[in-house]
């Protein structure tokens, strides 16, 4: 463990503050924090119905069109055809059947698929949402900065563990894999 910041807890209102009055230090506790590291287990259906949150409702201010794509031979991303799009769907389990391919806990098990975004400007995000990507997001140690703590992101991630989460926890989660910050919010 590593020491991130020192605060301080006023012991008479319990305010936390970075800098205190040399005249009140007695009236003062150190608080220390740390960055702790824990692993835990995902699915492929937590990881479908992350990113089904996301799209039906967390990224559409955003990201108004989502591309299924699928790595070609060269390692290029290319739009998935009809009948990979297909053969996807027929693998999927009688209580998914109808889904969007998005959906289908199968489709996140490689990263030879993922989803390309374009932003409400109409620009192609550089990154597609892959499996891989939407895991590394889940390591993102935002920089914490005045007014806010450095966790918030950690409490998302939390929350989509825990399965209490909203759309903007789940849009969340996606812009992190995609463009390795919270960019939109």
């Amino acid at each position: 463990m590593g020491m991130v910041s020192k605060k301080f807890r006023d012991t008479r209102t319990g305010e936390i503050v970075t800098q205190i009055p040399v005249m009140e230090i007695k009236h003062f506790v150190e608080i220390r924090t740390y960055v702790v590291q824990t692993e835990t287990t995902v699915t492929d259906q937590d990881i479908a119905d992350w990113v089904t949150t996301a799209f039906e409702g967390g990224v559409s201010y955003w990201c108004p069109n989502a591309e299924a794509v699928v790595r070609n031979d060269q390692g290029q991303w290319v739009p998935m055809s009809a009948g990979h799009m297909r053969a996807i769907e027929e693998a999927a389990t009688p209580n998914h059947l109808g889904y969007p391919v998005y959906a289908l806990p199968h489709f996140w098990d490689n990263d030879k698929v993922g989803y390309r975004l374009t932003d409400d400007e109409g620009e192609v995000v550089p990154k597609v949402l892959t499996l891989a990507a939407v895991l590394k997001a889940f390591k993102y140690q935002p920089k914490q900065t005045k007014g806010t703590s450095g966790n918030w992101f950690r409490k998302i991630c939390d929350r989509l563990i825990s399965e209490d989460y909203d759309a903007d926890d789940a849009d969340n989660l996606v812009e992190v894999a995609v463009f390795g910050e919270v960019v939109y919010g």
